[in-house]
């Protein structure tokens, strides 16, 4: 059982408990807001997105991701290109064959990758900077810090 929670302070008791905390679907631009409104007390016209890139990440790879469409895809194109992809062995993001056919797979199936890994439990979200200077470097890995105090789970078994 799964009980999401508005805040670490919420408690349950029970003989069994499960609590996750999680990134909202709103969460990436909730941050963006907030360090543009940090970064504007120095200049006025500074945005998040001037410095930064901001995705969410996960620990789930390409390949479980074409492994779940496979089992829960009822067209046969969909399946068709999921052995297409799979025939190349491991996903490799800079093979344009399988980048081409995943961005098609993802067209048709019932939910892209980065939806299929927001869905799951883990999320995290990763700060990349746009210029590689060194403060910038600094500062996107602080913000990449931020994450980890969102994500948390407890459980019970008593």
């Amino acid at each position: 059982m799964k009980i999401f929670i508005q805040s670490t302070s919420d408690v349950i008791t029970n003989s069994s408990t499960e609590v996750y905390l999680r990134l909202t679907n709103d969460a990436l631009s909730i941050l963006k807001n907030a360090i543009t409104s940090v970064l504007r007390i120095s200049s006025p016209t500074a945005s998040f997105d001037d410095f930064f890139d901001i995705s969410y990440s996960s620990d789930y790879t390409r390949d479980e991701y074409l492994n779940y469409i496979y089992s829960n895809c009822s067209s046969s194109e969909c399946r068709e290109l999921v052995e297409a992809i799979q025939k190349f062995g491991a996903f490799d993001d800079k093979n344009i064959v399988q980048t081409t056919l995943m961005e098609k797979l993802e067209e048709i199936s019932s939910e892209s990758y980065e939806e299929f890994c927001y869905r799951q439990d883990e999320k995290l979200f990763t700060v990349t900077p746009k210029m590689l200077l060194d403060k910038h470097i600094k500062a996107a890995e602080a913000l990449n810090q931020i994450g980890h105090m969102f994500y948390g789970e407890a459980e019970y078994n008593g």
